[in-house]
């Protein structure tokens, strides 16, 4: 339910609640939950710029999408500040970015 709901955009009122759904599935993600997270991600900031819903899925998705992610998710960031340059709502998107690659540095060196 979770990734159709998020392929129809977070702006979309069937989006409302998808964060509790979220919160309550496994972790990590599944593949397909991932992806719909980081394209829902991408698309809302594409088209509407950062808000409290990307902020909130932020929070979320930094711990609990896989972490052999990290480094698209970098490349998300990346990619969204360049169209953005100082624009001080991406600042929990770095947070994102970079719990997100501390996680995967860490189940490294566990390895």
């Amino acid at each position: 339910l979770a990734p159709a709901a998020l392929r129809r955009g977070l702006h979309d009122p069937t989006a409302a609640g998808v964060e509790r759904v979220l919160a309550l599935g496994p972790r990590p993600w599944p593949a397909a939950v991932a992806e719909a997270v980081l394209q829902a991600l991408d698309g809302q900031l594409k088209d509407r710029g950062a808000d409290w819903r990307v902020a909130g899925l932020c929070e979320l998705a930094a711990l609990r999408l896989p972490a052999d992610l990290a480094t698209r998710t970098v490349a998300l960031v990346d990619r969204h500040r360049d169209r953005r340059p100082g624009d001080p709502g991406l600042a929990f998107l770095d947070r994102f970015a970079a719990t997100l690659m501390f996680r995967r540095t860490m189940l490294e060196e566990l390895a």
